[in-house]
């Protein structure tokens, strides 16, 4: 699984940040095909995002208690149309994430 880290605001709260992330990834027609509570990380949001009928799982988590968010995905779960929008999306959400 590849997983790159998401600098997220301190300042900011928990439902602003993920407003921002739904933004975001809905500003690259990734719909959201589950919105669940990682139980390793309590009181955590996280995400599957996917291109309409589209092979590929984007993973977004992020964990306010800890001020940390990042993406993952894996190699195996992740089509051609997806992948090729992960840099793209990387880049949106660091933006969005830091103001």
């Amino acid at each position: 699984m590849s997983k790159t880290e998401l600098p997220i605001r301190s300042t900011r709260d928990a439902d602003s940040l993920a407003g921002s992330i739904e933004r975001v990834c809905g500003s690259f027609d990734l719909a959201c095909t589950l919105k669940c509570e990682l139980t390793t990380y309590p009181g955590s949001v996280h995400w599957h995002f996917q291109l309409e009928s589209q092979p590929g799982t984007l993973e977004i988590t992020l964990w306010p208690r800890g001020n940390k968010a990042w993406i993952s995905y894996r190699s195996n779960r992740t089509g051609p149309r997806i992948g090729a929008k992960i840099p793209a999306v990387t880049k949106a959400l660091r933006a969005a994430l830091a103001e």
